[in-house]
């Protein structure tokens, strides 16, 4: 098998920024080569602002990557032959039912996109 790169999947969250900091550390083996945080160009400003902090921690980089932003994506509706309207971007939303309970989480494929 050759080698593979060491790189990290960042999403700058408490978990994977735990993982960044212990793997700097060594503390999970070798430590990466580099991180790749997915960008959707949506987050929070604390987000942005915490991943600056971590990138000065760390001692190898984090690659910023995108596809795009989020919330375009998520606006730029399509028609089906039957005149529904639908977006190709499926996000997790937490919904409300119409008598004001809490609904469902819509379908979770943030990952595989």
């Amino acid at each position: 098998m050759p080698n593979l790169p060491n790189i990290i999947s960042l999403g700058a969250g408490i978990q994977s920024s735990a993982m960044a900091l212990m793997a700097d550390e060594g503390l999970l083996g070798d430590v990466p080569e580099g991180a790749i945080f997915a960008d959707t160009q949506a987050e929070p400003l604390a987000v942005y602002q915490w991943l600056d902090e971590l990138e000065a921690l760390l001692s190898y980089p984090i690659h910023r990557v995108t596809a795009g932003r989020l919330e375009d994506a998520l606006l730029d509706m399509h028609e089906a032959p039957d005149g529904r309207k639908f977006s190709r971007v499926d996000v997790p939303l937490h919904t409300r039912n119409h008598d004001g309970t809490r609904g469902r989480v819509t379908n979770r494929k943030c990952t595989r996109d």
